[in-house]
């Protein structure tokens, strides 16, 4: 069975027999992209931070305990730290909090309509951080169509993006666009390479050889090589993205590079 736990990033597990065998990203390297993105790059703020996450599971792992560990360990301090409601609307108090104390970097993890309303809000309070990190939110093409032009220098992590050097991946993103006629998305990487490799798996016979053949998987797919740990696990590599002019552009690793970072967000 392929699951999908969040609309907006897709996690993809597949159960055989007992087990089940997980292809997806460590959270703890999605939490760390921006602050490794930002170190490469060079570029200088005041190292103030504000967080501000929903009460949800990754919300509750990202926000409440990745990355105020993270902030520590970078150099940077978290002046303000705030859970909310995964129905709340508005955050205005929040951001005063934040504006007030002087963070330049703002680490937001909420789902898309609450990532809108927090950029807005942003603007409207007149709060302009130097750099602005929206995880899972601002993933969507949703995000950059409703914000326009203030979706430009918000940065999300990513584990998928069709530039990537893996097979057949831009021909993934242009079947699925023309298709269904709808903007492309990374999630469809990671849901098409483990129906791979299940269906290579399946080969083997039932129950316990396929759970065989999956743990002796080395595949090259569309979201990159997968191989399974010893707790079933195949971790999809992260990138770091910024909306640029109504477009994701991967600006970290270097090697991964489509575009370089746009700084301060403008």
């Amino acid at each position: 069975m392929v699951t999908g736990c969040d609309p907006h990033r897709a996690f993809v597990s597949v159960r055989v027999w007992k087990y089940v065998w997980d292809l997806f990203f460590d959270e703890a390297d999605l939490a760390a992209a921006p602050f490794e993105a930002l170190a490469a790059a060079g570029v200088s703020t005041n190292h103030k931070v504000v967080v501000l996450h929903d009460n949800g599971p990754d919300g509750q792992v990202v926000g409440g305990e990745l990355w105020p560990q993270l902030a520590a360990r970078y150099g940077y301090s978290v002046v303000a730290a705030v859970s909310f409601p995964v129905d709340s609307t508005q955050f205005m108090s929040q951001i005063s909090e934040a504006r007030s104390k002087g963070a330049e970097l703002a680490l937001v993890d909420a789902t898309t309509p609450q990532a809108v309303s927090i950029r807005k809000q942003m603007a409207a309070a007149g709060y302009h951080p130097k750099v602005i990190v929206m995880e899972k939110g601002a993933e969507p093409s949703q995000f950059a169509a409703t914000l326009g032009p203030l979706a430009d220098g918000v940065l999300v992590g990513g584990y998928w993006d069709p530039s990537l050097p893996y097979p057949g991946a831009r021909e993934l993103m242009a079947a699925y666009v023309a298709e269904t006629h709808q903007p492309g998305s990374q999630h469809i990487a990671d849901s098409y390479a483990a129906a791979k490799v299940l269906l290579g798996a399946l080969g083997a016979g039932n129950g316990e050889a396929v759970n065989a053949a999956l743990a002796r998987t080395d595949l090259m797919t569309v979201a990159g090589r997968v191989r399974f740990d010893a707790q079933h696990f195949a971790r999809l590599p992260i990138v770091s993205l910024q909306w640029q002019k109504g477009a994701t552009v991967v600006i970290w690793p270097s090697a991964a590079a489509t575009g370089k970072l746009q700084f301060p967000v403008p």
